[in-house]
């Protein structure tokens, strides 16, 4: 993996961060860069502890982590990795868990 400095430059040259102002982020590239994530805590580069409040906002609501559910995901995205459901378009998992 790339050290530290190098992926804060690689972020400030090639990322755009919604509501961060562009001149500022490169200017001074990014606050923090996270590394690893275990239940409701994420690591940064520099092993900084944090409770994870925003990610289950969307999409970590039940931890960082869960085996079982990366074992469960990948079989589902070697079938199926997303399907929308606009103009009654449908699929298995999500009628099942509708049900």
């Amino acid at each position: 993996m790339a050290d530290n400095q190098r992926l804060m430059e690689l972020d400030r040259k090639h990322i755009l961060h919604p509501t961060s102002p562009i001149k500022d982020h490169y200017e001074q590239g990014p606050s923090v860069i996270m590394q690893r994530g275990e239940g409701i805590y994420v690591y940064d580069t520099e092993g900084k502890q944090y409770l994870d409040g925003l990610s289950s906002l969307w999409n970590v609501n039940v931890g960082h982590g869960r085996q079982e559910l990366a074992q469960a995901a990948m079989e589902q995205m070697s079938k199926l990795a997303y399907s929308h459901s606009f103009n009654r378009f449908s699929h298995e998992p999500a009628i099942l868990l509708a049900e």
